[in-house]
């Protein structure tokens, strides 16, 4: 017969939430001027359209990527946020040989969210 009266109880039952982990690794860890590598990233929040991400010395100031950066959208023209996703990154002949590395910065900020492991320029 249909009843609303409890018949069992099972145990305490615990959920949990944990944040996705954040990364921004590349293809390569050395490439040859001229040459090209894939960034890749996940995890990113904020995820905006203006997301950008660009190569820098080592202890260099957010602002010093020497024009060498692009949105998440893969251009310098914003156009969708994404949370994970990569892109072709060309490595300037013209670029001086040593160590790099990439920096995600917040939307529209010098903020820095996610540095890559370090790059050798060859």
């Amino acid at each position: 017969p249909a009843s609303w009266s409890v018949i069992a109880t099972s145990a305490p039952l615990t959920v949990s939430v944990s944040a996705p982990s954040s990364a921004l690794t590349l293809s390569a860890s050395t490439v040859a001027r001229g040459g090209s590598l894939t960034l890749s990233w996940s995890g990113l929040n904020p995820a905006g359209a203006t997301n950008w991400m660009g190569i820098y010395r080592p202890g260099a100031a957010s602002q010093d990527h020497g024009g060498l950066w692009m949105y998440v959208s893969c251009s310098q023209v914003a156009s969708v946020g994404r949370a994970s996703g990569s892109c072709s990154f060309p490595i300037p002949s013209t670029l001086t040989p040593g160590a790099y590395e990439f920096r995600m910065h917040a939307p529209s900020s010098w903020t820095r969210i996610l540095t890559s492991a370090p790059l050798t320029v060859q």
